[in-house]
């Protein structure tokens, strides 16, 4: 369900959610801070459903493997789930702009 509501917002223009953003870190005292910038990419549309998309992936055989072998779930998550997705999580990274991920539309007079 909330993965849907992300793929919805997504969908909305990023000029909607800048007034509620805005307000958001006034009233976290974020305003003048890097974090009114960091936490919003953090939970941003496009990255929540990229590493999902990444996550699903993941062959359910390798985790099952790996389950044999050691039997930690901690071990299982560092050592073969983390490495998986670090070519997605990067990816998530590059793709992260100041202007979200969209073009710069320049004008030439």
């Amino acid at each position: 369900m909330i993965f849907y509501l992300y793929i919805i917002v997504m969908i909305m223009p990023f000029q909607v959610t800048l007034l509620p953003q805005y307000i958001v870190s006034c009233r976290f005292e974020l305003y003048d801070t890097p974090w009114a910038m960091i936490l919003p990419g953090i939970f941003a549309p496009f990255a929540a459903f990229l590493l999902t998309q990444v996550m699903k992936s993941v062959p359910d055989e390798l985790i099952e493997a790996a389950r044999l072998d050691t039997g930690l779930t901690l071990k299982i998550i560092w050592y073969i789930i983390v490495p998986t997705i670090c070519p997605g999580s990067s990816a998530r990274g590059c793709c992260r702009s100041p202007n979200n991920g969209t073009p710069s539309q320049s004008r030439s007079s």
